[in-house]
């Protein structure tokens, strides 16, 4: 099945808010999504339907993702806590990927300091001095 399958935005939410629509039909068309990797749209049709198990897939891809977002609203609509292990999972896999934001955000929540440390110092590196040589005045001349 294509993209060109899936309905378009206006379907989508005539799709989600019908009343009619069953708890079978929601989870068949979260996971249409989910296999064209429409993870949000897939989430939304999970947590419509309540699938528990379409939910915990795309949380799932959103730690293999590093995707804090995506993580952050799969976890709302599962209404469980996550745990900081997850949290800290999130957080490698989002800097392996160069996502340094979301590590730190990961970390945060996890509540791990030193971590956050480590992403604040590659989001921003501290510029090596020479302790011999005095920084230099931009005011001042030099001669």
């Amino acid at each position: 099945m294509g993209k060109q399958d899936l309905p378009h935005y206006k379907q989508k939410q005539q799709l989600l808010f019908d009343a009619d629509m069953d708890a079978k039909s929601l989870k068949q068309w979260g996971y249409r999504f989910l296999e064209q990797e429409w993870l949000s749209d897939a989430m939304m049709f999970f947590q419509k339907a309540n699938e528990g198990q379409g939910l915990k897939l795309i949380r799932n891809k959103a730690i293999d993702q590093g995707d804090v977002f995506l993580y952050k609203r799969t976890i709302d609509a599962m209404g469980t806590p996550p745990s900081s292990q997850e949290w800290k999972q999130l957080g490698e896999r989002a800097k392996e990927l160069g996502k340094l934001q979301f590590a730190r955000e990961a970390y945060r929540q996890a509540g791990d300091r030193k971590a956050m440390d480590i992403i604040d110092h590659m989001i921003t590196p501290q510029q090596e001095t020479n302790p011999e040589q005095p920084p230099t005045d931009p005011e001042t001349p030099i001669v």
